[in-house]
């Protein structure tokens, strides 16, 4: 009796410790693998996933389309102290250019969701320059402000 307990349990906790290992964007991790730090793409994947509730084979070519983003972001980081102007308008086009890849996974759900994120994204950009303007910054202040923001 008590070997078949023992047999039992150690079955039980086998299993239980094979539930533990899951698959995320077509990856395996497991559980000494979830402590280790996400990438700037994969935390911003994961918004894409929570805001649009993405399937799995959507995640993955967002996560494809986020590093692709990240990629030329990272390539431009001597441009903001050379050209600020020109630094805003590829950083502006690298976020359009992965929303415009997005875009063409989305059901007619998402992009409802897409389309109102969007709308209130450009209100908030137009707002706060509004604002500044309004406040008498100049026009470097305004491109300094935008330079930080996400598009």
């Amino acid at each position: 009796m008590k070997k078949t307990f023992l047999i039992l349990s150690t079955l039980v906790f086998t299993i239980i410790l094979s539930l533990q290992t899951t698959t995320v964007w077509g990856q395996t991790t497991s559980v000494e693998s979830v402590n280790k730090p996400m990438g700037i793409a994969q935390k911003a994947t994961l918004e894409w996933v929570r805001t649009y509730d993405l399937a799995p084979e959507q995640a993955k070519q967002a996560l494809a389309f986020q590093e692709n983003k990240f990629n030329a972001l990272s390539k431009m980081t001597a441009l903001k102290a050379k050209d600020l102007k020109k630094y805003v308008a590829k950083r502006q086009s690298a976020f359009t250019v992965a929303d415009n890849e997005l875009m063409t996974i989305l059901d007619s759900r998402q992009m409802e969701i897409f389309k109102t994120q969007q709308a209130a994204k450009r209100r908030n950009v137009n707002s706060m320059v509004a604002a500044m303007k309004k406040g008498g910054n100049s026009d470097a202040e305004i491109e300094k402000k935008l330079s930080e923001m996400e598009f």
